[in-house]
């Protein structure tokens, strides 16, 4: 990842995700995020490419998981990600691909990542890491935003409200796969997830108010 091409081979040795993984936080306005979410990379088109790519997203997720506590890297990306999806239904009317090819490259890590720490951890541990932010010196405890909460309504907005254009193809393709990705829980237990978090979001939390006005003052 960075601002050159990257392969599934490279991947494990590559200086931006050890950063994004490793024992330094990262403020969301670094300009990091620029580096790291402007690089080409071919979407595995293969069960075979698919596991590979899973299987070097492992040692990038096991440091992050590590580190995570401490830095908030998950949380600060997320807002990154977040922060950019705001513009993108203009984006697309104006033909930005740069923006939104950025901001694609930003939800396919935010997917990888995922995969793995749904596989490796609960509901309840996974909802943790969203909360996590940086730590400093004499700072106090802040109400924690709902990431995980922002992050699903966010996946559902652009499912639902990004014109289908060649620009978009991509990203609203990615936004389906972390949807799935994130129903995919109960794949990982032996046992009935009957107060499932992911669930409890879409079918109580705030999109599902927000969709029922919505049909209701129709």
């Amino acid at each position: 990842m960075g601002a050159n091409g990257s392969s599934i081979s490279e991947l494990q040795e590559n200086e931006y995700l050890k950063k994004l993984s490793g024992p330094e936080a990262i403020s969301e306005n670094d300009p990091f995020w620029n580096q790291l979410l402007s690089f080409s990379f071919n979407t595995p088109t293969s069960s075979a490419e698919l596991k590979l790519l899973e299987e070097a997203a492992v040692s990038v997720c096991r440091s992050l998981a590590e580190n995570n506590p401490r830095t908030g890297n998950l949380a600060a990306l997320i807002k990154v990600f977040l922060s950019r999806t705001k513009e993108l239904k203009v984006s697309a009317e104006c033909q930005n691909h740069v923006f939104i090819w950025q901001a694609h490259n930003a939800l396919f890590i935010i997917c990888c990542l995922l995969k793995v720490l749904i596989c490796q951890m609960s509901e309840e541990e996974l909802q943790l890491h969203f909360t996590y932010e940086e730590k400093t010196p004499g700072s106090y405890g802040s109400e924690c935003e709902d990431l995980m909460e922002e992050l699903l309504c966010c996946l559902i907005q652009l499912i639902v409200d990004i014109p289908l254009l060649d620009i978009t193809y991509s990203i609203s393709l990615e936004a389906v796969t972390t949807m799935v990705v994130f129903l995919s829980c109960q794949l990982f237990h032996r046992e009935i997830l009957r107060d499932s978090i992911v669930h409890k979001y879409l079918m109580h939390g705030r999109w599902y108010v927000i969709m029922r006005r919505h049909f209701l003052c129709r």
